[in-house]
Order: structure tokens, then sequence, then C-alpha cells
């Protein structure tokens, strides 16, 4: 959206941003964390009190804590009574996005409004501070997941190595031809352009897209470590 400006590099954002935005920030906020309680990074104890907290904290009328905190105790299995609280957590977070979406709805519109969902409600909500102060000192620290992130930067980067050299070069090796068959049909705009910058955005797209597993998969069968089986 282009403001009335006579700087043209001034825009203003989307407000569906907004909520694509705030539904990101709420599910690794809380997944997370979920996730390091089945790795053993964070206890039980910690996760249901930092889940309850928050709850509480926000106090929407249609999620009683009380009420969620007892059926959660009737809950035998451990990681199912954490997936219980994670949705009733990720709920309330998201009515109250949308809440704030809401009340300032002029201001998103007219693109005025400097903050993000999720910020605007950690505002009103310490506890919600505290699990991504939580989240930064004892999950993206923990040893398991440097190693985890430092891997990734080999594999993009291994991955990148391979799929832009192919797109760039004005006569593709025998290898590098290969390489840009294996561009899914909709990553295949850069037989279309000219430009070097959009065939490298092709790579890009088609690498953003993909999930961790694939993209470890898809090194490892590049690079000879394991030999792909047909079936």
């Amino acid at each position: 959206m282009i403001p009335e400006s006579v700087e043209p590099l001034i825009y203003k954002r989307h407000p569906f941003v907004y909520l694509v935005e705030a539904a990101d920030d709420i599910c690794y906020r809380v997944v997370d964390m979920e996730d390091a309680h089945r790795l053993g990074i964070v206890s039980r104890e910690q996760v249901v009190q930092l889940f309850m907290d928050v709850i509480g904290s926000i106090n929407r009328k249609e999620e009683n804590k009380d009420k969620i905190y007892k059926y959660y105790q009737e809950i035998k299995d451990v990681n199912e009574g954490i997936a219980f609280l994670r949705a009733k957590l990720i709920n309330v977070l998201t009515m109250q996005a949308a809440d704030i979406f809401w009340n300032h709805q002029s201001s998103i519109l007219d693109g005025t409004f400097n903050n993000t969902l999720v910020d605007e409600i950690e505002e009103g909500c310490p506890p919600l501070k505290t699990i991504n102060k939580v989240s930064v000192e004892k999950i993206y620290q923990h040893d398991t997941v440097i190693q985890i992130e430092l891997a990734g930067f080999n594999v993009m980067s291994e991955l990148l190595q391979l799929f832009i050299p192919a797109l760039v070069k004005d006569k593709p090796s025998h290898k590098e031809q290969k390489v840009l068959k294996l561009f899914p049909y909709q990553f295949t705009e850069f037989e279309l352009v000219t430009s070097k910058y959009e065939k490298v955005m092709s790579a890009l797209d088609f690498l953003s897209g993909m999930t961790d597993t694939y993209a470890t998969e898809l090194y490892r069968r590049l690079k000879g470590i394991v030999i792909p089986q047909h079936g």
C-alpha cells in the first residue's frame, strides 16, 4: 500500500501482514516451549507455570484459568497435558491479537501503528515476556539447538552453491543443467527472465519454502552422503 508521499521508498505494511506476523510469533513462542519440554530442555513444571501465568494474566472470559488447570490435571499423559495447555494458550493469544487488531484498525490502516500485535500483548502481559526470556536463555542457547543452527548454515550454504551458479551462468555445465532440473515447476520462472537477480530469487524462493527435514535430506543426497533410492 503506497501512501501519498513524495518519497517513493516509503510504504505502509498491508494490514494482513500484522495478522500473519502475529500467527508466526504466537506459534514460535508457544510451540518452541512445548518442543523444549519434549526434548527435556525445560521441565514440565516450568512449562505449566509459564503457560498458566500467561493465560491468567490475559484473563479472557472465554478461557477460564481455573477450569483449564482443572482439566489439565485430569490428563494422565504428560505430553498430552502440555499439548492441551499449548492449544489453550495459542487460542488465548490469538483472540487477544484479534482484539488488538480490531481496536487499532484505524492506525493500522493509515500506517501509523508501529508495533507488532504480540509486542502489544506483551506490554500488558509480563509472563509472556518471561516465556521469551526463558526461550532465549534456555532453548536457543542449548547445545543441541546451536548444533542444529550451525548445521543449517552449512546446508543452506552448500545448496546455494549448487543452485546459484547453475542459474546465472550463460552456458551451464552438464552437472549444472542437471541441477536446474531439480527445480519444481512453480520455481522455474528463471527460464523466462534474463536478469541474474531474478534468477537468483528463484533459488531463494525454492530454498525458503523447504522444511528443515527436506533441505537436510536434499543436501545429504546431493552431497552423496546417502544415495537416493527409487520407489
